[in-house]
C-alpha cells in the first residue's frame, strides 16, 4: 500500500533494463570480484554495460548503467519528460545489509525497481511522515554526505522506529520522496539488486504530476 512518501508505478514498462539484468547475470562472479577487490569510492568503467560504479563497503555497491544507447519507449518517454541525462544504476547489496535510515543527499525524488530481489526476504523501507522534523535525526555516518549535498535540503541518517515506516517488497517499480528516512534491507541468501533512476531537477509531488497517468 502507498503512503505520502512513495508510489507504487504498476505499468512502468522496463524491457529497456533486460541487457544489462542479464549482463549482470551472466557475468556475476567476475564482477563481484571487481567489486570486492577494488577499493572504496569511485571506481572506473568496468564494460560497455556497466560504466563504473562506488563502492561504499564490501557490502553494498552502486553500479553505474550506461543507458546512452538504450532506445526504448518507457525509457525514451522518461527522458521528455525529465529534459535531464537519465542517470540509472543498481544497488548490490549482499546478504544480510540493512540500510540505516537517510535521507539522500544527492537526490530529492528517485524512480527505484526491481531487478533481482528476493520479494520474501528483501524490503523497501520509508517513512510514513511527510513532516521530516518528526524524525529523530542522530548525525552522519559517512563523510560523503556532507561533500555531495547539492539542494540545501534534508540529509543524513535517522533513528526511526518500528511503527513509524512503511515496508514495500519491491515486485513493482515505485517514485519515492527521497527527503524523506527510508533504506532497504536483505535478509535473503543471495545478493539483492535494485535498480534505481537519479532525479534531480523535481520534487516528489512535482516528478508525480509529470509522468503519465496510465503508469500508475
Amino acid at each position: 500500500m502507498n503512503n505520502a512518501n512513495y508510489t507504487i508505478l504498476n505499468n512502468f514498462d522496463l524491457g529497456w533494463i533486460e541487457p544489462a539484468k542479464q549482463e549482470w547475470l551472466k557475468n556475476k562472479e567476475t564482477l563481484i570480484n571487481i567489486l570486492l577487490n577494488a577499493p572504496e569510492g569511485k571506481n572506473a568503467r568496468i564494460n560497455d554495460t556497466f560504466s563504473g560504479f562506488y563502492k561504499f563497503n564490501d557490502q553494498l555497491f552502486h553500479l553505474f548503467v550506461d543507458t546512452k544507447h538504450i532506445d526504448y519507449p518507457s525509457l525514451n518517454e522518461l527522458r521528455t519528460i525529465l529534459t535531464e541525462n537519465i542517470a540509472v544504476s543498481f544497488f548490490i547489496s549482499f546478504s544480510g545489509r540493512a540500510d540505516p535510515f537517510h535521507c539522500d543527499a544527492t537526490r530529492s525524488v528517485a524512480l527505484n525497481f526491481p531487478v533481482i530481489i528476493d520479494y520474501d526476504n528483501s524490503f523497501f523501507k520509508i517513512g510514513k511522515q511527510s513532516d521530516i522534523e518528526s524524525y529523530n535525526k542522530i548525525g552522519f555516518f559517512n563523510p560523503e554526505w556532507q561533500r555531495n549535498q547539492w539542494d540545501n535540503k534534508e540529509k543524513g541518517h535517522f533513528d526511526v522506529k518500528e511503527g513509524e515506516y512503511d515496508t514495500y517488497n519491491m515486485k513493482k517499480p515505485i517514485v519515492f520522496n527521497c527527503k524523506i528516512p527510508h533504506g532497504g534491507t536483505n535478509f535473503s541468501n543471495d545478493i539483492r539488486v535494485l535498480g534505481t533512476i537519479t532525479i534531480k531537477n523535481y520534487t516528489y509531488q512535482e516528478f508525480l504530476e509529470k509522468i503519465p497517468k496510465e503508469w500508475f
